[in-house]
């Protein structure tokens, strides 16, 4: 019976010398005693409670842990665990590099990672920067702008883009209508032309254009002769749609006074279609001529209604106007828009550039620059891009120049230069540079540019003497302290450090010496069949000793004063031979001439004004943008401006004629 019946009676088995009883039932295996007793712990003399089975010695006591960590806060684990194995989460204040101060893990106080600090400054579109102190690169480079724009576009319409952006080519529909069709592209997109023959005819005058071209006939200034529906007569003119109100239903509404001359009893008045308002005549001549002064020139830009703003499309009265406007609008899209052949070729010499460029950043891979370059749809997108390749071929030279240097000073160099390739990754896509933007990125790069001259100058000389002389010491501080301020490189700063790059070179001078290969046969010829030696002093500055080139007698360095020359055809120990280093080329390449001003291959081709990309001459006109130099001021159109006359003075046709 016990074989197929299991007993279900509680176990009466003791498991323990504290006679604890089995929980379970009879016909079950009987497990460690569980039951908690109280014990004394001998590592801490704690009183835990703990599971009968388990020695005190194996116990891990839950009592809080008493002691101090190594920083010097109390630990947070339990008295049984090992205090090093946790790291300290106490919070602590510390002052990051950019000199502000952040709230951080005790742990983390040597590497406190990004500051969040906002930045604050005041950017030039006139609002404040939104970015952090990170993401601004600590004040030197600004975050773009996400206010949302103002700015009137060519077309009228106000742009929906972001401030920080160069304005877009508008992206509503196009409003502009003739007699015979509408056009049914994007406002930003060059219109089609219409080739009806011109509509605009009275019996007095009649235009042999086509619709598209500039009229060749005259403003008919006669009255209107027709009758409205209310038997009164029309108080518009011969040839031009009729206005809707009449000298006696709308007395009070038509004297209303607007230009001036609405009262006058011979007043005449002409209808805007797009909104329907009335003006008199007179006055609305002289509002869509502009009336330039004297030498200006009219800016180009969709003309509106004077009461309401909206864009004026077509009015027979003003189409002469109207067309030479949209003529010299449809020239600047086409300027913006670029031509197809010249968008290939540009992607192409890119795609050559990143094909031949040893590209190694976090941030951009060969393989996605290719393909957001292969994506290119527009010109300005097209001078965006190659900005920035540009920029990315800078960082990788100053990356290649910081292996010259000392692994802490490489470190950095390579710091700030990650830091210029994270700025660019962190750009929405899209975004154009602003005429700030590569100002600063261009300038910071200079910043790096210098610091890394200087770094390998001293890398150079620190190989060779244990410390600096004092003098040398305060020159390279004070270059430094330049290079280290947390705001933008500006030329005024640039001005400043050339003074104190000027006083490095005199006392740090570059080993070795610049000669043309002429200059370099001709002393290699010299030198051999002839005698003597060179030598370089502490400073490095060079001399030669004739006869057997040993040196047997000691002198001072006209330069810097330090010992030359030696005793008993033996060398100065602080003195060098400089038979190689003059007689061999060094590599200079990249680096420019070897003096500690000269960046200018180093930076990129971007440390030239003139190679910035222009903004769009969409936004050419707003009070609001400043430029500082020749291409960032964006291209010509100086012969795209309207002319301070009227079109009428003129038979020729910008069509015809487009601007080079």
């Amino acid at each position: 019976e016990h074989r197929t019946n299991i007993c279900q009676l509680p176990c009466s088995r003791t498991l323990c010398k504290f006679n604890h009883k089995c929980p379970r039932k009879c016909s079950m295996a009987c497990q460690p005693c569980s039951v908690e007793v109280e014990k004394i712990i001998p590592k801490c003399g704690h009183s835990q409670m703990v599971p009968c089975h388990i020695p005190a010695e194996a116990w891990v006591c839950k009592e809080p842990c008493q002691r101090l960590q190594e920083c010097g806060h109390p630990c947070k684990l339990y008295c049984g665990q090992d205090c090093r194995a946790q790291a300290c989460k106490e919070g602590v204040q510390v002052t990051l590099p950019c000199s502000h101060t952040a709230q951080v893990a005790c742990c983390r106080q040597k590497m406190p990672g990004r500051c969040y600090e906002r930045c604050r400054e005041m950017l030039e579109c006139g609002h404040r920067c939104q970015g952090s102190c990170h993401e601004c690169v600590q004040g030197r480079m600004h975050t773009a702008c996400l206010r949302k724009c103002a700015r009137v576009l060519l077309c009228s319409h106000v742009c929906r883009g972001s401030c920080c952006e160069n304005c877009p080519p508008c992206g509503r529909k196009c409003l502009r209508k003739c007699p015979h069709s509408r056009c049914e592209r994007l406002c930003g997109e060059v219109c089609f032309p219409c080739v009806q023959p011109c509509a605009w005819t009275c019996r007095h005058h009649q235009c042999t254009q086509m619709c598209s071209e500039i009229c060749n006939r005259p403003r008919c200034d006669q009255p209107c002769r027709k009758i409205l529906k209310c038997r009164h007569p029309c108080v518009g003119l011969c040839g031009e749609p009729c206005p809707p109100k009449c000298r006696v239903c709308h007395r009070d509404e038509l004297a209303e006074i607007f230009f001036g001359n609405e009262d006058e009893p011979e007043a005449r008045f002409v209808v805007l279609e797009d909104c329907g308002h009335v003006f008199e005549v007179g006055g609305l001549d002289q509002w869509m001529e502009g009336a330039p002064a004297a030498g200006a020139a009219q800016r180009v830009q969709q003309q509106v209604c004077p009461r309401c703003s909206t864009p004026i499309q077509s009015n027979p009265r003003y189409n002469s106007l109207l067309k030479a406007r949209q003529q010299h609008m449809d020239a600047i899209k086409g300027k913006i828009q670029g031509s197809k052949r010249a968008l290939r070729a540009g992607k192409e010499a890119l795609l050559g550039v990143l094909a031949t460029m040893p590209l190694a950043s976090h941030y951009f891979t060969p393989r996605d620059l290719r393909q957001k370059v292969e994506r290119i749809s527009s010109l300005p997108s097209l001078r965006n891009w190659e900005n920035t390749v540009s920029f990315l071929q800078s960082t990788q030279r100053l990356k290649a120049q910081a292996e010259k240097c000392l692994p802490e000073r490489r470190e950095l160099l390579v710091g700030w230069a990650k830091a210029v390739e994270a700025w660019l990754g962190g750009r929405k896509e899209g975004d154009a540079f602003t005429a700030q933007q590569l100002r600063e990125c261009r300038n910071e790069i200079k910043r790096i540019s210098y610091q890394a001259n200087l770094f390998v100058r001293l890398s150079s000389y620190e190989n060779q003497l244990s410390k600096l002389p004092s003098e040398s010491s305060a020159a390279v501080d004070e270059a430094l302290r330049l290079l280290d301020q947390q705001k933008p490189f500006t030329e005024a700063d640039e001005e400043l450090l050339q003074v104190s790059l000027e006083k490095v070179e005199k006392l740090l001078p570059a080993s070795g010496m610049r000669l043309s290969e002429a200059e370099r046969v001709s002393i290699k010829e010299a030198m051999r069949f002839g005698k003597g030696h060179w030598y370089k002093c502490p400073q490095g500055h060079l001399y030669a000793v004739g006869e057997c080139g040993r040196p047997m007698e000691e002198s001072q360095c006209p330069e810097c004063g330090a010992a030359v020359g030696g005793r008993e055809h033996r060398l100065n120990p602080s003195n060098a031979p400089a038979d190689d280093q003059l007689l061999n080329p060094i590599s200079g390449g990249r680096e420019g001439d070897g003096r500690l001003g000269n960046i200018g291959e180093l930076a990129g081709p971007l440390a030239s004004p003139d190679y910035a990309p222009a903004p769009s001459p969409y936004q050419l006109f707003s009070p609001s943008y400043t430029v500082s130099s020749p291409r960032e001021a964006g291209p010509d159109i100086s012969d795209w401006l309207l002319p301070p006359c009227s079109p009428l003075a003129s038979s020729r046709s910008p069509r015809e004629n487009p601007p080079p």
